[in-house]
């Protein structure tokens, strides 16, 4: 198999974590004309082709098991709150300081931020 699998999964839940009703999208594949993709390349040779890119992020509130209304009340109240200025910004902690100085985290990114936790704990 050329693509670890867990470490995808293990990804897309880091980029979603601590956040309710969010999707992650994530693209794997192996880039058009990659060495990789000839006959006679090894299964490492293949592996290391595949690359990990999260495409977006986005909040995914399920309406299957709720009243579709009930969003419709969430939006009115929400607008309704914003433009009377009932909002108090906060510091988004959770974007990777990576992510703010490049504009993308690469896969190396997201294992250092890995590592940086374990170390922490």
């Amino acid at each position: 198999d050329w693509v670890d699998w867990p470490k995808i999964k293990d990804l897309a839940e880091r980029m979603g974590q601590n956040k309710d009703m969010f999707r992650t999208d994530v693209f794997v594949g192996v880039p058009s004309g990659s060495p990789a993709l000839q006959d006679g390349a090894s299964q490492e040779e293949r592996r290391a082709a595949v690359q990990v890119v999260v495409s977006e992020f986005e909040m995914q509130p399920g309406t299957l098991q709720m009243d579709p209304g009930i969003f419709d009340d969430a939006a009115r109240l929400w607008l309704a709150g914003y433009k009377m200025g009932n909002y108090k910004v906060v510091p988004n902690t959770q974007v990777p300081t990576k992510y703010v100085e490049k504009g993308y985290l690469a896969e190396g990114d997201v294992l250092g931020m890995k590592d940086a936790e374990a170390a922490a704990s």
